[in-house]
């Protein structure tokens, strides 16, 4: 068992959590549950986090800070505003695919939200579709999206694009028969198809030509 005076205990305890959020609800874990899986004491989970309450919102707010992080990053590129969009969505896929079922801690949050957790989740996403707001807006301000859009419901529709693929994939990838292998290039043609509708007409002509 670990104690207090070992520097890897913060981390066990922290990856035991993780794993633990990820596969069951936040009612369903115990502290009893992450203190055997991280090999430690179970004091020693309020002595670093402060119970399991504030050790949720630290799994949480670890995983929506790496997607909060990632666009306040494109955001700061020199690209063309659909440049940036296109970017975001091929990140935030590796991103996901990457963090493995870590992002169902989000999901199951959106769909479920606890006392404890709710307030992380949104401010996760208020902070999302602000930057992703922002790029739609400066693509219509330059001609290169439909002047028809409303901003706030397009980044809507492409955040939701993602959270459903990654939500229903196992579904999904019986319905149209391909392997895990192959999911970030199907999610890929599935967004591209809905970013090339944004497009403004005079966009595509020039695109095609």
């Amino acid at each position: 068992m670990a104690n207090k005076h070992n520097p890897e205990t913060p981390a066990k305890i922290f990856a035991a959590a993780s794993k633990l959020f990820a596969a069951y609800s936040y009612e369903a874990v115990s502290v009893k549950d992450i203190a055997e899986m991280g090999e430690v004491n179970s004091a020693l989970i309020s002595y670093y986090f402060g119970g399991k309450s504030r050790l949720y919102q630290s799994v949480l707010l670890r995983q929506a800070n790496i997607f909060v992080n990632t666009i306040a990053k494109i955001s700061k590129l020199n690209l063309p505003p659909l440049a940036k969009i296109r970017k975001f969505m091929d990140d935030e896929t590796d991103l996901q695919l990457k963090n493995g079922n870590n992002v169902y801690i989000i999901y199951r949050e959106m769909l479920s939200p606890t006392p404890v957790g709710e307030v992380v989740v949104k401010d996760h996403l208020f902070k999302v579709q602000d930057y992703l707001s922002k790029f739609v807006a400066d693509g219509i301000a330059d001609g290169s999206l439909r002047q028809d859009l409303d901003p706030k419901h397009t980044a809507f529709a492409l955040e939701s694009i993602m959270a459903f693929y990654f939500m229903a994939k196992n579904h999904i990838k019986d319905v149209f028969g391909f392997e895990e292998n192959t999911l970030k290039e199907h999610l890929q043609e599935i967004y591209m198809d809905y970013i090339h509708s944004l497009v403004a007409e005079e966009k595509k002509r020039h695109e095609d030509a």
